[in-house]
């Protein structure tokens, strides 16, 4: 065709002329596309935002690599290679792990030849930022060869700002052999290199979590501002009544926690739900059905809770069900393992963790077993019971109440903070054995790190790793000054465990007093607090508190109960001053940080308002107030 158009183009007439000339660069442009080559090169660009009329092009032309430009151009330089040739380019290495690009490497583990592949990650480009451009260098050959292993660095064992050129230097002698048929053992494909050969057995050979475990419909409202609520902003008769328990992800918290949510359960949400486009509900038959939860953002190491049967999952804590609930403890066990932690990554790289990828962990049937199970129950209890002892807990507790205290405040601490490590030390122990019961059932013990972190375990009541006990300290003081201002409140009481009064308007509050609820500790009649910075009147907040230690410790001690609240408030909470005794400490803590510290345990979504009479606070004082309707009017 270009022979003729280019005599066209000479001898032509006056109409095949010029058109001939139109077309030469055509057929050019086309030929040299049309060519295989030996060898291609490339650093491709890195673009996943793409104009419309590019993007429309790379869905149509390129469905398995269209994620990012880069890939299109992987796919299309393989393309561009001859039968045994060769492509060799450097990338960035997302396209080795994330979902998104799952078929362009099935086409390079089932197509090609993997030779070499060097992980450079952080500082591919120095000149350019390091956390942006982690790329990944690599050698294909376009043919199929079996029992052939390629070799594989890995530059990221180097710290991120480290000279990867000089790292590569010293890793060439010591590369990762992997025969590349090895990756299609794995769910979705990731081009796990670094695994020891006893994974990918596992892989191959044993059953899933998907066999026993699966995951169907989360609640997702469309609305979450309507229709999710804090536990705490919802009178108490409702809670029951118009909602439904739910769990939303949250901090870091191994095997249980994190249940402050309820969403609206009224037949007229539940309608909106189900015939919303966005929003959805969880199927009925999940209603009343236990499970294994977690957060589903998070940026370290996952943490999995039991999913109690009387909640529901919401998108943001993602949630998996047993077939057979005997599977659950050993189950949460293997999830809180070293052999998952090792093993999730791989699975997905990225900070959003699906069910998906949690149900494509190995499950084998020999990690069932009581002693596994018996282990997850003990730490289960512990973490249940620590769980009770914060504020935000629907089930809170608090070890104040009649004779269950020291007789003086550092004792009562000093028992506390020995609990505190004998129950860390207790998790410690249970956990490194439930990893070495799991990696000598999987045949892992050399492999993996049985050893349970002290900074991992996600307990509420834990000291500081160095021992030190200031924080310990100072947080517990402050909770217990939280605690009595609820006993103030009539909130909560010296007589009984637990929530005791949680409406609004006083509704209610006088039959809980007929009921000698507050007979310890009288609750305030009216729920309003006075907190100044001066004593104008004898029953403020400071003063109430006074009688609170008064009341809990005795009168005999409470010079030198209120010296070490004050203490404790300076180790870590205010600043301490001079000039101040203790009961100007206590007060001043409760007159300028107290209300903070309550909007930061209630997540700025009080269950106490601060009415105050301005910048200069020459008056201020706190109001019990626990519904929606007054949630309405913001904090004064």
């Amino acid at each position: 065709m270009l022979d003729q158009l280019v005599e066209l183009a000479e001898s032509g007439d006056t109409v095949q002329k010029p058109a001939a000339k139109v077309l030469v660069p055509f057929v050019q442009q086309a030929w040299l596309l049309a060519q295989r080559y030996d060898a291609v090169i490339a650093n491709p660009p890195y673009m996943n935002t793409l104009f419309e009329e590019l993007k429309d092009f790379i869905v149509k032309k390129f469905p398995r690599s269209k994620a990012d430009m880069f890939a299109v151009f992987i796919e299309r330089c393989i393309a561009l290679s001859r039968r045994n040739g060769y492509v060799s380019m450097i990338t960035m290495q997302s396209w080795m792990f994330l979902s998104s690009f799952v078929h362009l490497r099935e086409i390079v583990v089932k197509k090609l030849l993997i030779r070499d592949m060097t992980q450079i990650g952080y500082n591919t480009f120095p000149s350019m930022n390091s956390k942006i451009a982690q790329g990944v260098a690599f050698g294909f050959q376009n043919t199929e060869v079996s029992a052939y292993s390629g070799s594989y660095f890995n530059l990221n064992k180097a710290s991120q700002s480290a000279d990867k050129q000089v790292v590569f230097k010293q890793e060439m002698s010591k590369p990762y052999l992997r025969d590349q048929k090895v990756f299609l053992t794995i769910p979705n494909l990731p081009l796990a290199y670094w695994l020891d050969y006893k994974f990918y057995d596992l892989f191959k050979n044993e059953d899933l979590l998907s066999s026993r475990f699966f995951s169907d419909g989360l609640t997702k409202t469309g609305n979450n501002d309507k229709y999710l609520k804090y536990w705490w902003e919802v009178s108490n008769d409702d809670v029951y009544t118009k909602y439904k328990r739910c769990v939303k992800g949250g901090e870091i918290r191994h095997y249980f926690g994190n249940d402050e949510y309820l969403v609206s359960w009224k037949s007229v949400d539940r309608e909106h739900f189900k015939k919303d486009k966005v929003a959805r509900i969880t199927p009925e038959y999940l209603w009343n059905k236990s499970g294994i939860t977690w957060t589903k953002i998070t940026s370290s190491t996952p943490s999995f809770r039991v999913l109690e049967k009387e909640f529901v999952a919401e998108t943001a804590g993602p949630a998996i069900f047993a077939r057979d609930e005997t599977d659950m403890l050993s189950a949460l066990a293997m999830l809180n393992s070293c052999f998952a932690e090792y093993l999730l990554p791989v699975l997905n790289p990225t900070v959003s963790l699906q069910s998906n990828d949690v149900l494509r962990l190995p499950f084998p049937a020999r990690i069932i077993n009581s002693q596994i199970s018996n282990c997850a129950k003990e730490i289960y209890t512990i973490f249940s019971c620590d769980w009770k002892y914060s504020e935000t807990s629907k089930d809170y507790i608090s070890s104040l109440n009649s004779g269950k205290h020291e007789r003086d405040i550092k004792s009562w601490m000093d028992v506390t903070i020995c609990e505190s490590k004998n129950r860390t030390e207790k998790v410690l122990s249970l956990q490194s054995k439930v990893n070495q019961l799991i990696t000598a059932a999987l045949e892992l013990e050399n492999i993996l790190n049985t050893e349970a972190s002290y900074e991992k375990i996600s307990l509420s009541r834990k000291l500081a790793s160095d021992g030190n006990e200031n924080e310990f300290v100072g947080n517990l003081i402050r909770e217990k000054i939280s605690f009595s201002i609820g006993c103030m409140m009539g909130r909560y009481s010296l007589d009984r465990e637990g929530l005791v009064y949680a409406h609004a308007g006083n509704e209610g509050f006088s039959k809980r007093v007929d009921e000698g609820a507050y007979q310890i500790f009288p609750a305030d009649d009216d729920g309003i607090i006075p907190m100044l910075d001066e004593p104008w009147f004898g029953d403020d907040a400071t003063n109430r508190f006074r009688d609170f230690v008064k009341t809990v410790w005795g009168e005999d001690n409470l010079q030198e109960n209120l010296d070490f609240v004050a203490q404790s408030l300076c180790l870590y909470g205010i600043k301490p001053k001079k000039t101040e005794g203790a009961l100007e400490i206590i007060r001043r803590y409760l007159s300028t940080q107290f209300y903070k510290d309550h909007l930061r345990t209630y997540k700025k979504r009080p269950i106490y308002w601060l009415f105050s009479s301005g910048k200069q606070k020459a008056f201020g004082c706190g109001s019990s107030a626990t519904t929606t309707e007054v949630n309405r009017i913001g904090v004064k």
